[in-house]
């Protein structure tokens, strides 16, 4: 009986953290993209930092807007929570957060281009869902003002 006491509390903890990102990344953005508007930039993967899932590491390189590569496993098996940093382009910072199927799929995932001087370690903390009160608001427009939604 402690067992399943045990796999119950797992599953709730899993069903919490899944609802939070999909929130997260599931607003509507309300960018407007141009026709014929190119969104993404790649970068050298030898000049982007591998963070591998040090929070750390990600902090850090993020408030600089240091090009990145943050990977973690993601709630179900074979699934990864990813966050690229792009790198500056003019004033703003250029990154993408993703959440990755098994099957190499994108789940849910935003393209944002914020301005350097709004990105916080509040910002960081958003991504992760552990944002509370008006940080938590200022984020969620950031969010909406800068982000597109990746289908």
């Amino acid at each position: 009986m402690n067992k399943a006491i045990k796999i119950i509390i797992i599953a709730l903890i899993a069903i919490v953290v899944i609802g939070a990102i999909y929130l997260l990344l599931s607003k509507k953005s309300e960018v407007a993209i141009e026709q014929g508007e190119t969104t993404t930039t790649t970068t050298s993967a030898s000049t982007a930092i591998d963070c591998k899932a040090d929070s750390n590491c990600l902090s850090t390189n993020f408030l600089s807007c240091n090009p990145l590569d943050f990977k973690m496993e993601f709630v179900q098996p074979g699934s990864q929570y990813i966050i690229t940093i792009i790198g500056k382009e003019g004033d703003k910072c250029h990154y993408l957060t993703q959440v990755i199927n098994p099957d190499g799929s994108i789940f849910m995932g935003y393209e944002c281009k914020v301005p350097l001087t709004e990105i916080s370690l509040d910002t960081v903390k958003h991504f992760f869902g552990q944002d509370t009160g008006s940080a938590k608001d200022t984020q969620a427009q950031l969010e909406k003002d800068y982000c597109v939604a990746l289908h």
